[in-house]
């Protein structure tokens, strides 16, 4: 095997693998901040590029290019979309905790036309998410003067599934960008904004995220490299650094993790991407949150979850499914402590349709870090001592809000009448 690894690197494999890398070796600034796979830094970038009034040199050719793209109506529409004046528009993030609100005054005999857009990159929808934003809209910019549309935008354009009556236009990102090409064309648009905007383009298309037009030199590379040296490029796929399980199995074998931490938490079944802890001491204080049967051994509702999804690690704080709680006190119990919990923050996601709440989800290790252990903080030595300090520091920021929680949603449960 090593010779043909050899073979690869420095013999007949050597030219296509210096094609390779000439092709896909540049600098992004985008990539440099790790912001692949974040849907945060997604959105705030194309809410900056849509936005006419910041100084990135496209002026409204990006908004307007957009607008065409999500108009499904008639001629007249898209006409009134060509010749509306976007000079006043204006461009939020989570305004109503819509990921992009665009609004645009009426002017002349034209309504006002106000835009919701849903950028996903790896999540899914939450409940009703669509159909919640479609409400807000909907009651925030009634129907005699504004216009509604609404975007949900996706490496894939695939369909959204949580609607209610109004109509989403699923758009890809490879439909956005070959319209925003052809428009920028046309405008003879220049700039450092321009620059950006093509270094974004790059990086989507590098990690699969829009497509793009084909090297031909660089497909040529790949298939000559995989025809002619499958072996050794399958011993190294195989024998590929796993950062990720590694951390996982150093929690899961690790017997005196709960007694480092302080003793706030316990072991509990796991799975290959999620190990469990719950909260014997806090079990103990409020037996509501054990039933006669549950997910976790000690029956409770309630865990502290390090997950592995989506390439990441993270760590939250999860309720269990209201379905799964059959007991009617119980049930009162879990959602007085979920309307407490939310006082601090919205569920992070739904890990389900029957009602999981995960909260105060953290991401303790990016796809990035994984991938390129090296750029980790020079402090950061040793990534499992990391990850234990980031789960102490979870802990001690946390479980005083569920102690909080719990003692008023166990008032509040005390209060209600019996029958």
């Amino acid at each position: 095997m090593l010779e043909k690894l050899a073979d690869l690197l420095t013999g007949h494999g050597a030219s296509d693998f210096r094609t390779i890398e000439e092709r896909t070796k540049y600098f992004c600034p985008f990539e440099a901040v790790g912001m692949v796979r974040q849907e945060i830094r997604h959105s705030n970038f194309l809410a900056y590029i849509l936005d006419p009034q910041r100084p990135h040199g496209l002026d409204d050719t990006v908004l307007r290019t957009f607008l065409m793209e999500i108009a499904q109506g008639s001629a007249k529409e898209r006409l009134d979309i060509h010749f509306r004046d976007l000079e006043n528009a204006r461009v939020q993030r989570e305004a109503d905790n819509i990921d992009i609100l665009i609004t645009i005054p009426k002017s002349g005999g034209t309504r006002g036309l106000v835009v919701a857009v849903e950028l996903k990159v790896d999540a899914q929808e939450r409940e009703k998410q669509l159909s919640d934003y479609e409400n807000r809209i909907v009651k925030k910019f009634p129907t005699p003067d504004w216009q509604h549309m609404f975007c949900f935008l996706t490496p894939d354009g695939r369909e959204e599934t949580t609607g209610g009556g109004q109509t989403w236009v699923n758009l890809s990102y490879t439909d956005l960008f070959k319209a925003a090409d052809q428009a920028i064309k046309l405008d003879s648009v220049s700039g450092r904004g321009l620059d950006l905007y093509r270094d974004y383009q790059r990086m989507m298309r590098r990690h699969g995220l829009a497509q793009g037009e084909i090297d031909k030199e660089l497909e040529t590379a790949v298939l000559n490299i995989w025809a002619k040296h499958k072996e050794a490029l399958d011993f190294l796929i195989d024998n590929r650094p796993d950062l990720l399980n590694k951390l996982m199995d150093s929690v899961r074998n690790n017997h005196q993790m709960a007694e480092r931490l302080g003793n706030k938490i316990s072991a509990e079944r796991s799975q290959k991407r999620i190990i469990r802890f719950s909260f014997p001491e806090l079990t103990q204080d409020y037996p509501e949150l054990i039933g006669k049967e549950g997910w976790l051994d000690d029956k409770s509702m309630l865990a502290m979850e390090l997950k592995s999804y989506n390439e990441e690690l993270s760590i939250a704080i999860v309720v269990a499914e209201k379905n799964g709680i059959h007991d009617e006190t119980r049930q009162q119990f879990r959602d007085l402590l979920t309307e407490q919990l939310m006082t601090w923050e919205e569920p992070a996601q739904r890990t389900n349709p029957h009602g999981w709440h995960t909260f105060f989800n953290e991401t303790v290790f990016s796809k990035e870090e994984l991938e390129n252990p090296e750029t980790l903080d020079a402090n950061d030595a040793d990534p499992a001592e990391k990850l234990e300090g980031e789960m102490r520091s979870f802990l001690e920021k946390c479980y005083p809000k569920l102690e909080k929680a719990l003692a008023a949603a166990k008032e509040q449960l005390d209060a209600v009448p019996r029958t």
